[in-house]
């Protein structure tokens, strides 16, 4: 099982002293584990001179033997020399490996970092490039929209232009209805009159003219008739048809009015769209600087992690190393005494020393020079934090002087090394020399004694330099950890600077794909604009072709009242004449009846025709009215067109303002990185929160060991019961055999009494209820067993609601270090534990399953054995009917033990159910003690999930911030759709109409090939009156010869002649004014088109802009 072993850390760890450290590693201190006191060393070795000297006085054997004692003891000192030989070599090459790691490891930060130079400079020109693009975008853009504004200028000109011409258009519609008008006014009044004089001519015809004349008449009337049916059906053609021009007009103006109130609606969508966008932009912005405010945090505390945990294993093995150095001193010190005990007796040691203690001194004066040199290092280091290539340099210095250092260190031990050789030279002189020199030492004993206090300091500061060098080499370890912290600065620095530059790039990307969406957008629109531009122009061609056209018509329907009113006049002419004729006779005041209701209904039909023109004046000021509706949503669409170049001129200006605002924000982040180190203290406070995490779930890992030593003694419990089951199951067997023994004997027992057979029924009965109660007790047993199971299942419930909580933890932890914080130890502590967790609740599972099967097979058991014994007690009843006259006298005693035995039995089960009652009591106890620290543990656990919630809540707020503005950009994306899709539906209304003007302008034209058709009938039928004038002229001509004398008849050839000279000069005029008009109305249609600064004021009146 791994467990956590983490302490809580402090800021000032990697700052202790070696002592504060040995202290807090529990290591002991060498002055007081393992080193005695000088003194009383010193006073240790003068007590033995002082025998050594008594010893030599009295006997010179035991010198021998002391002597031989010394050799072996320098035989030893020069075999710890070697060893320590062996070791320095050793620590030497290690350390020039550590040198040549670390200039490795500074020259692959150097390549680094000219790697990342030469990465900043190529994104610079990525970023140059597309700045550059996007300068070039945007002037494209500027092009397209000056040349949209043009064609916007030409569309409003056509436009305009279009309107006037179609006002013309419908001011010549209600010109052609009104002269239609007139020319059905003109036709009903000259039929009345017609009808009139007709009936006064017919009157008197009858009695003077022949049958031809009344053949002739009827044919007339009935041409006539014919006539008058074809126009009346034309003019319910006309009245149908300006009806659907109506109701098209009605249509046209509803349609605009929706067209205008959804353009308003839209508008004042897109200005809260605007406002609601910009102030989320804002917000974004807030939210990404505090988004990136925590990411930097987070990054530093990572750092700072990695930091610690590469401080801790450096430690660990700078603890290990110093404990082989602590150990190595040892046996070093233990060398020095012996030593010390040998060099009693030799002076030219006590030079050696000497030198060697100045050796020793300069070597700490340089140990203190080394020391000012690290402290003003560490000042310039601390000072120069900012320029990383200075420190590079400084520190490749630095290890090179270490290097020099070391090597002169090695060059000490070098000559050391050759004075232990000279000393074994001289071990070997001194041998030879020992018989010679035992006088010498008494007499010197003295001197010894002053070398050992001499000694005793030399190993004092002997102590005091091991001291310097395990400082050193803690110095030298605080110096590998700035380099890799130095290290981790570069690469924290080169990835921020890789993601700001990312951040950059990918910008750029969008402002140039938003630029050329613009642009696109643009293009299309241009295309579209010079579409429609294109359209109006045929249109326009269109309707002037449509006004000349309508112009010849209204010059035709001027022809043809004209030539009406002629023809209204020679007829009244004949007629008058006829009267004159007629006054001769008696009928002359009937004839001036007839002229005073002609002229009574001339004056009719001028009222009529004053109202007509009444009404076309009318339609002529609702025809300006529509005029000045189709302006006014004129007016409303160009303003939507400038106020979407407004938007795009401000969205232009919103991006100038974006990057005007992420300049800021690179300062802002600039300004920030100053302001993270606060956030040390919240770090260290989520390790402590995470320590204790730790420390939780090893506690809850003990609930559940607890909880699985429970199981282990339910198990046990169940494995109980089994046993007493199968003891049931053996007494039942007995109860079988018992049986089948009463079966065997079956024939012996027909000659009992039968008051043994009524003993025998309420033993039987006593058995039955036994064996009921047997029964009851095996389902009591079962129902504890079922409980049991329930509460183990309840129990595994727990346990699994406890790994969901754990895991809930771990993906909480996940989260934490999608947020930044790498938590790796804890992960993996917390894998390991999982693993360890499932097994076991696999373990438990499976044995959860083996005791669902044994309960199964028990309760099968069970049901088994009761309808086993069901069937007996029947088989018992019917040997109980069986065995009434029959004696049982023999097998009565063997029957009542049996009965002992069995109360026994049952006795022995009521014991066993006893305990078990008392067993499960004492569970249900622990359970509910379980119970009360399972809730205990889940508050904690809640407590801790609430921790853990506040980080989840701020992920799950940054994620739904995401999400809002991935909506508003969904939101946006879909307005710009719905726009398109209105400008379709509009574009596709557009169309409808042009269909409808299409439509309109076919009817138009066949209502004027109808007028031509009718004229070519009216001339028809013009040119048969005339025929008939002249025979009736003819007819009358004869009447009159007949009647009258000759000058009468002279006066009525004259007339004849002169009407026919009028016919022939009317139908001339007929042919050529038409012509002349035509020509002459189109040069005026032509000269009266106004020019555009005159549509411009009818533009700018207030008047016509009220709507």
């Amino acid at each position: 099982m791994n467990r956590l072993n983490s302490q809580p850390k402090t800021n000032n760890q990697g700052r202790m002293t070696p002592v504060e450290y040995m202290v807090h590693k529990n290591i002991p201190l060498p002055n007081k584990a393992k080193y005695p006191h000088m003194d009383t060393e010193a006073s240790l070795h003068r007590s033995e001179v002082v025998y050594q000297n008594n010893i030599s006085n009295y006997s010179n054997g035991s010198e021998g033997s002391s002597i031989q004692k010394i050799i072996e003891e320098k035989n030893r000192e020069i075999e710890f020399l070697k060893q320590a030989e062996a070791q320095s070599k050793m620590l030497t090459t290690q350390f020039q490996e550590m040198n040549q790691n670390h200039q490795l490891e500074v020259k692959q930060l150097l390549e680094q970092i000219q790697n990342y130079k030469q990465r900043n400079v190529d994104l610079k020109s990525q970023v140059e490039q597309y700045i550059t693009e996007l300068n070039k975008s945007n002037q494209k853009y500027s092009e397209c929209c000056k040349e949209r504004d043009e064609y916007l200028k030409n569309f409003r000109e056509y436009s305009q232009d279009y309107d006037i011409m179609k006002m013309q258009l419908q001011g010549k519609d209600a010109e052609i209805l009104s002269l239609k008008d007139r020319i059905q006014n003109m036709e009903s009044s000259h039929q009345q009159e017609l009808t009139q004089y007709l009936q006064t001519n017919e009157h008197w015809k009858r009695s003077l003219m022949d049958t031809q004349i009344r053949e002739m008449t009827q044919q007339f009337n009935q041409e006539r008739i014919q006539s008058d049916i074809k126009i009346k059906n034309l003019e319910n053609k006309n009245i149908e048809l300006e009806n659907k021009c109506a109701l098209l007009a009605q249509e046209i103006e509803r349609m605009r009015v929706k067209e205008l109130e959804q353009n308003k609606v839209t508008n004042k969508n897109l200005q809260n769209e605007n406002d609601e966008l910009k102030s989320k932009i804002q917000e974004m912005m807030q939210f990404i600087a505090r988004y990136e405010e925590q990411i930097n945090e987070l990054e530093f505390y990572q750092d700072q992690d990695q930091k610690d945990r590469m401080k801790i294993v450096v430690l660990s093995s700078e603890i290990e190393r110093l404990h082989c150095v602590i150990e190595e001193q040892q046996q070093q010190n233990q060398s020095y005494q012996q030593q010390i005990q040998s060099l009693e007796q030799y002076e030219m040691q006590c030079s050696l020393l000497d030198e060697q203690q100045l050796l020793n001194n300069q070597l700490k004066q340089q140990l203190d020079q080394e020391v000012e040199k690290s402290q003003n290092t560490l000042q310039q280091y601390e000072y120069y934090q900012q320029e990383l290539t200075v420190r590079n340099q400084e520190l490749q210095d630095k290890c090179a002087m270490l290097t020099t250092e070391l090597e002169r260190l090695n060059l000490v031990t070098r000559s050391n090394e050759r004075s232990s050789r000279n000393y074994q030279y001289e071990v070997e002189s001194l041998q030879k020399q020992v018989e010679n020199h035992l006088q010498i030492v008494e007499e010197k004993s003295n001197v010894i004694l002053q070398l050992e206090m001499e000694i005793s300091n030399y190993q004092q500061e002997s102590m005091l330099l091991n001291s310097d060098n395990d400082n050193l080499n803690m110095r030298i370890t605080q110096l590998e950890e700035e380099i890799q912290e130095i290290k981790d600065q570069a690469s924290q620095q080169q990835s921020r600077r890789s993601q700001e530059l990312r951040q950059q790039i990918e910008f750029y990307a969008n402002e140039l794909n938003r630029t050329t969406y613009n642009y696109n957008q643009v293009n299309q629109d241009k295309e579209c604009l010079y579409q429609e531009y294109e359209k109006i122009n045929r249109e326009y061609k269109d309707l002037i072709f449509t006004s000349q056209q309508k112009d010849i018509e209204i010059k035709d329907l001027h022809d043809q009242i004209q030539l009406i009113g002629d023809k209204h006049q020679i007829e009244i002419n004949e007629l008058k004449k006829q009267g004159e004729y007629l006054r001769r006779s008696v009928f002359d005041q009937q004839i001036r009846d007839l002229t005073q209701k002609f002229n009574n209904d001339k004056s009719v039909l001028e009222m009529q025709i004053r109202q007509l023109q009444q009404s076309k004046q009318q339609v002529e000021m609702q025809n300006s009215q529509l005029q000045q509706k189709l302006q006014d949503l004129q007016y409303t669409v160009d303003n939507q067109l400038e106020i979407q170049r407004q938007k795009l001129q401000t969205s232009e200006k919103e991006r100038i303002n974006l990057l005007q605002e992420i300049k800021d924000y690179q300062m802002e982040l600039q300004l920030v990185t100053n302001e993270r180190f606060q956030m040390k203290e919240d770090f260290v406070k989520e390790r402590m929160k995470i320590v204790i995490y730790a420390t939780e779930i090893d506690r809850l890992w003990s609930v559940i060991q607890d909880f699985t030593n429970q199981i282990k003694k339910t198990e046990e419990q169940n494995r109980l019961l089994n046993d007493q089951i199968q003891q049931l199951t053996l007494t039942t067997q007995q109860y079988h055999n018992t049986i089948s023994t009463l079966e065997s004997e079956k024939k012996n027992h027909l000659r009992e009494n039968n008051m043994k057979e009524q003993s025998l029924e309420n033993k039987m009965i006593v058995m039955t209820n036994e064996l009921e109660r047997t029964k009851n007790l095996l389902y009591e047993e079962q129902s504890k067993v079922y409980e049991q199971e329930i509460k183990q299942k309840s129990l595994l419930q727990e346990i699994e609601e406890l790994y969901s909580q754990i895991e809930s933890y771990q993906s909480e932890i996940t989260i934490m270090q999608k947020n930044g914080l790498e938590v790796g130890d804890l992960e993996t502590k917390f894998q390991a534990e999982r693993m360890s967790w499932e097994t076991q609740k696999y373990q438990l599972n499976n044995q959860i399953q083996d005791y669902e099967q044994r309960v199964h097979l028990l309760s099968q058991e069970i049901k088994r054995l009761t309808t086993i014994g069901d069937e007996r007690l029947h088989e018992i009843e019917e040997l109980r009917f069986k065995f009434r006259d029959a004696s049982l006298a023999e097998n009565y005693e063997q029957l009542k033990t049996e009965y002992d035995i069995l109360e026994q039995q049952v006795m022995e089960l009521e014991q066993s159910n006893l305990k078990l009652k008392s067993h499960t009591q004492t569970l249900e106890k622990q359970i509910q003690l379980l119970e009360l620290s399972l809730q205990d543990k889940s508050r904690e656990v809640e407590d801790i999930y609430n921790l853990m919630n506040k980080q989840r809540r701020q992920s799950e707020s940054t994620n739904k911030e995401a999400e809002n503005n991935r909506k508003t950009q969904q939101y946006l994306q879909q307005t710009v759709s719905n726009l398109g899709q209105q400008n379709q539906q509009l574009k596709e209304q557009l169309q409808t109409v042009n269909n409808e003007n299409q439509s309109l302008q076919s009817q138009i034209q066949y209502m004027q090939n109808s007028l031509h058709e009718r004229d070519q009938m009216i001339q028809k039928k013009s040119s048969e009156l005339t025929e008939k004038i002249k025979e009736i002229d003819s007819l009358k001509v004869k009447y009159e010869q007949k009647m009258n004398n000759s000058i009468i008849q002279s006066t009525v050839i004259r007339n004849s002649s002169i009407t026919r000279q009028t016919v022939k000069t009317d139908q001339e005029n007929f042919i050529s004014d038409p012509v002349l008009k035509s020509k002459a109305q189109f040069n005026q249609h032509t000269v009266i088109r106004p020019p555009r600064q005159a549509m411009s004021q009818i533009n700018g009146d207030p008047n016509n802009q009220q709507e």
